[in-house]
């Protein structure tokens, strides 16, 4: 039996603000991780974690020229009938 390639949905969204800084980047999706004095640094580790389930990816990037964009990668699911 051949597979078939898999085919994915990505959906970005992009703000042109600050960027976030590099050494914060990596930490973003760690759970309990926070630059706000009241969040819990949750949010994101939460995401991450429904989007990995789905066999999925969260893609966060940031630069000063484009801002942050954050995409979330999915793949298509098939109902094969017949």
């Amino acid at each position: 039996m051949v597979e078939s390639p898999v085919a994915y949905v990505c959906i970005s969204v992009q703000n042109g603000g600050v960027p976030i800084p590099t050494d914060v980047l990596p930490r973003l999706t760690q759970p309990f991780y926070s630059t706000k004095s009241a969040g819990t640094g949750l949010g994101l580790a939460i995401v991450k974690r429904i989007v990995e389930t789905h066999n999925g990816e969260l893609l966060i990037e940031s630069s000063e020229l484009k801002g942050t964009t954050f995409s979330v990668k999915l793949p298509l699911k098939h109902s094969l009938s017949g």
